[in-house]
């Protein structure tokens, strides 16, 4: 694809910007599987690792959802940064806390079914050369984001910015989970699906590379990038996948070696 639409699209076309056969191994699993419901005091009393256990309900997700459920979004996230950096957290549990704060932000936005979509359009993608903008905008944004012709709905702006935002944020704390695990992989004891995070952490790593002007929001930046036609995107480039963080989030699921030289326009 040209540079421009790889910067556009960096978080609905991954798999079109590498000729890597293991894309296709990562994104063919629905990282976000239903399980039983979950009160909402449950999870404002909860402890971090009580936290661990909740967010195996959707409802979990639920409850932080929404405009309205901001601060106790927040709540969640503080306690579990505390714990991420308190000496007394076993390796183990901090592992499973970065990837849970990851997933508050994935799944509390419409980015976790932007993740799904990726998969299910994955051959269409990776087969299909440079399909028009608005075409590939329809096929992978979530379905709420979209007005009645299949193309971004202006209305959902804001949900659009948050989503780009939560990926965004998810990448910080993804590089937190990869550094964590260094090349020797998980902590014994964690209770981590290597390949579902492998997925997640490369969409989220797309985001987290951009680079928005000064003072703009991830987010906002993508928006403008796709609603006007005059906006002049920035230089781009893809995230390393032969080192770094990354590189430790890949290689703990057995990808690593999956991957090519991702920085080639």
């Amino acid at each position: 694809m040209k540079r421009t639409t790889m910067i556009v699209l960096a978080t609905i076309a991954a798999l079109s910007m590498t000729a890597c056969d293991g894309l296709d191994k990562i994104l063919q699993t629905n990282v976000f599987e239903s399980f039983a419901a979950v009160s909402a005091k449950e999870i404002e009393n909860a402890t971090p690792d009580e936290l661990i256990v909740l967010s195996g309900s959707d409802s979990f997700y639920e409850e932080l959802a929404g405009t309205e459920n901001e601060a106790a979004k927040e709540a969640v996230l503080v306690k579990i940064e505390a714990a991420l950096v308190d000496p007394k957290t076993p390796p183990e549990t901090k592992q499973e806390l970065a990837v849970l704060a990851a997933n508050v932000e994935l799944q509390t936005t419409p980015a976790g079914e932007l993740i799904t979509n990726l998969a299910k359009s994955l051959e269409e993608l990776s087969t299909g050369g440079e399909p028009e903008m608005g075409e590939l905008i329809g096929s992978i944004l979530p379905a709420e984001l979209l007005g009645s012709d299949d193309k971004l709905d202006p209305a959902k702006e804001d949900d659009f910015i948050a989503m780009i935002n939560a990926l965004d944020a998810a990448d910080a704390y993804y590089q937190t989970l990869g550094a964590q695990i260094g090349t020797d992989g998980y902590a014994a004891g964690a209770d981590i699906s290597a390949g579902d995070v492998a997925q997640s952490a490369l969409v989220a790593a797309m985001v987290g590379a951009i680079a928005p002007p000064p003072s703009v929001s991830t987010g906002d930046y993508l928006y403008t990038l796709l609603t006007d036609p005059n906006a002049t995107p920035t230089e781009y480039t893809m995230p390393a996948t032969d080192s770094g963080y990354l590189f430790n989030i890949l290689a703990a699921a057995n990808m690593a070696d999956m991957f090519g030289d991702t920085t080639t326009p």
